[in-house]
């Protein structure tokens, strides 16, 4: 192995390794400058997607200003200028949102409110993708007013207003940092729900003058008893308190409720024949109980006047309670000939309904009896073959008639028709 030579002791470097690590030195200094001072525009050897954005209101925007998109930084502003009357501005952004829709919009919106600004992306959802160095029309793009630009337009008086609201604001938002955080963590699901609840107080004209006013109404009349809302309000945050810590659960609820609701209006229009029948039932009802007071004295009168009855009742009671025994034991003897009873009174019927034709017959018949009756026998003896005669003679001369011929003969006056018709000769 050969010795390394050394160079000797005390020996200077070459003059021209000192101009090359000078030159070096500077090259690699006059590089750093220049990517320095280029560094907030660019960084070297990285790919950036860029877009320009036409503004009506471009106040106070600057190079270098934040492009946020949902809250997250993606670039900066880059070259402000005015093109044909109108603020135009690129957007330096990060290659991995490329590329975004042409419906989407740019806001500009306050970061402080000593007036500096950052550019908001609300990226679309349809259109055709945009390509590098696309532009965003003005029609797609707005700015919210600056806080001293609102402040002012408030004369004294309002000045010193807002001045006292943001002191007390202060106040109350002392000692409740966790409390803001949350809200501000679930306000933008909160807001996307109060818009469509908002949406027909905007399309009212002055539907939010009123609301103001009526809002500043009700904050003087609920100064004075604020502790008592507040102490009030304590059970409904616990509450709120509750529900946000199942949120799961209440999602579940929500995401299962339009079936459920659904299928409750059908079955709400299934009963609805029932509310039909029970609508009626009341009209008929109220109809009933209209009636009602005078059917009520009808048989408070009835009562009054059935006192004496009533009273009378119980020893007609106990004497039918009496008869009841001897009553079964009549029918239970009866019976057994309740079959020939049966057949009597139908073996009669025909001449039942023949009596009932010849009613006067039947009558005069009863007429001539009491007429022999009141002949009576002379002897008082009992009755014998004379009344017999005499009874058969005066009741029924038709029966006389029917005896033959001789005897017809005999008497002519007499009748010889057997069969007349009913009552023919009254």
């Amino acid at each position: 192995m050969r010795p390394r030579r050394r160079r000797p002791a005390g020996r200077p470097p070459r003059r021209v390794a000192l101009v090359a690590l000078g030159v070096a030195t500077t090259a690699i200094a006059a590089l750093l400058l220049a990517v320095g001072y280029d560094a907030p525009n660019r960084i070297p050897g990285r790919g950036y997607y860029t877009l320009s954005v036409a503004l009506d209101d471009a106040d106070n925007l600057t190079a270098h200003h934040q492009v946020r998109m949902g809250g997250r930084n993606v670039g900066q502003v880059l070259h402000p200028r005015v093109r044909d009357g109108r603020a135009v501005i690129d957007l330096q952004l990060e290659r991995r949102i490329a590329p975004l829709r042409a419906d989407t919009r740019v806001v500009v919106r306050p970061r402080s409110p000593i007036g500096v600004r950052f550019v908001e992306l609300r990226p679309g959802r349809r259109g055709a993708p945009l390509p590098d160095g696309a532009v965003i029309p003005a029609t797609q793009s707005s700015a919210t007013v600056p806080l001293d630009r609102v402040l002012g337009t408030l004369d004294r008086r309002r000045r010193r207003e807002a001045a006292t609201a943001a002191r007390e604001l202060g106040r109350g938002f002392a000692d409740r940092g966790e409390d803001v955080a949350a809200t501000l963590e679930s306000a933008p699901r909160a807001l996307r729900r109060t818009r469509s609840a908002l949406a027909p107080l905007n399309a009212r004209t002055g539907a939010t003058a009123g609301l103001v006013a009526g809002a500043e109404a009700a904050a003087s009349a609920a100064a004075p008893v604020s502790g008592d809302i507040a102490a009030g309000l304590r059970p409904e945050a616990r509450v709120l308190r509750t529900v946000a810590e199942h949120e799961a659960g209440v999602d579940g609820t929500l995401a299962v409720a339009p079936d459920a609701l659904r299928r409750i209006a059908e079955d709400l229009r299934r009963t609805d024949p029932l509310l039909t029948a029970v609508g009626r039932l009341g009209t008929a009802g109220a109809d009933a109980l209209t009636r009602g007071p005078r059917t009520f004295r009808a048989v408070s009168r009835m009562l009054r006047d059935g006192r004496p009855g009533l009273r009378a009742a119980p020893p007609v009671l106990r004497r039918a309670e009496a008869a009841t025994d001897p009553t079964l034991r009549l029918l239970t003897a009866l019976d057994p000939v309740v079959p020939a009873i049966s057949r009597t009174a139908r073996a009669s019927s025909p001449l039942l309904v023949e009596l009932g034709r010849r009613d006067c017959d039947v009558r005069r018949w009863f007429r001539g009896w009491r007429g022999v009756l009141t002949e009576g026998v002379p002897t008082g003896a009992p009755i014998g073959p004379a009344t017999a005669l005499r009874l058969h003679l005066l009741t029924t001369l038709e029966s006389v008639g029917g005896q033959g011929p001789a005897l017809s003969q005999a008497l002519p006056p007499l009748r010889t028709d057997a069969y007349p018709e009913p009552c023919r000769d009254r």
